[in-house]
């Protein structure tokens, strides 16, 4: 039964990313957990489609008040060509509204391509279970283009799981992202290095918690000044970021989920870690369907 809902949960959680300006590619959901045998008790299916609609609070980076709201709706259409190898196609539709209205945007955001070997190691035969994905995104809107200073981005990725006793499961993943620049300045971002840790424990079958550190380490072009942060940023910047959430079932094809996220530190600044994790303290909530 546990691994009934747990499968309800991978499909959304490995397959639909939420996508910031300072967050690209994100290859998870508003939190991360390991994939079931099987899609519910059905087996698996060769054609997916799922949806996640999820908004969250937006944080002024000087005076760190909440100033507006980000809301993403992010599609995504999975094929199963064998039990192992999947095809993936994304798109994120993002709206930013803010209190004064000033910077209001409605557009589309993200799409990607992805391949995915599930797998390739096992925990019946080899203790944890390892997949790996290989995915090519791209910036769809122009002005986000220019923002970001690329165009698109291929990110290599491989994810360990390994299910534990009593409804407790544990994740680790490791990614690069090569970013294809459309610019020469020092303050484009090159590369970025991530991992994340992440454990679950299930309550019944219907409420699941989830919490997940996630390190990044960004690589510029060189040193710069940086306009959202306000200061001189190095070549190289480092930070963690914590995010527990609540996921509640709402059946086999739907779920909710609030949470919360919060930074413990990060290399441009010496704040105490209290402080930091006051300044950019945010909720958030998030709906997933599965359509077919």
């Amino acid at each position: 039964m546990l691994r009934k809902y747990l499968s309800i949960v991978s499909i959304f959680c490995l397959i639909c990313p939420v996508l910031k300006a300072e967050d690209t590619g994100e290859a998870t959901t508003v939190t991360t957990l390991p994939a079931a045998h099987s899609h519910s008790g059905h087996g698996p299916r060769d054609f997916e489609w799922e949806m996640v609609l999820a908004s969250e609070q937006i944080k002024d980076d000087e005076t760190h008040n909440v100033s507006g709201q980000y809301t993403s709706l992010k599609n995504s259409f999975l094929y199963s060509l064998t039990p192992n190898d999947q095809f993936r196609l994304f798109n994120s539709f993002v709206a930013e509204d803010y209190k004064n209205n000033k910077y209001d945007r409605n557009y589309l955001e993200f799409a990607e391509f992805m391949y995915r070997r599930k797998s390739f190691l096992n925990e019946d035969e080899h203790w944890l279970n390892a997949d790996f994905e290989i995915k090519q995104g791209y910036v769809v809107d122009a002005e986000t283009r220019r923002y970001w200073g690329f165009n698109s981005e291929t990110i290599p990725q491989l994810i360990l799981k390994k299910h534990l006793y009593d409804g407790y499961g544990v994740e680790f993943k490791a990614r690069h992202h090569f970013f294809h620049r459309n610019n020469k300045k020092v303050g484009t971002i090159a590369h970025e290095d991530r991992l994340y840790f992440s454990g679950y424990k299930m309550f019944g079958h219907q409420f699941l918690l989830n919490a997940e550190l996630k390190y990044r380490h960004k690589i510029y072009g060189g040193k710069h000044y940086s306009w959202e942060k306000g200061g001189m940023m190095s070549k190289h910047y480092e930070e963690t970021v914590v995010h527990p959430g609540l996921l509640y079932f709402l059946g086999r094809k739907a779920m909710v989920e609030g949470y919360f996220e919060t930074k413990l530190n990060n290399s441009f600044d010496s704040r105490p870690v209290g402080r930091v994790m006051k300044d950019e303290f945010l909720i958030g909530a998030a709906l997933y369907l599965s359509i077919l």
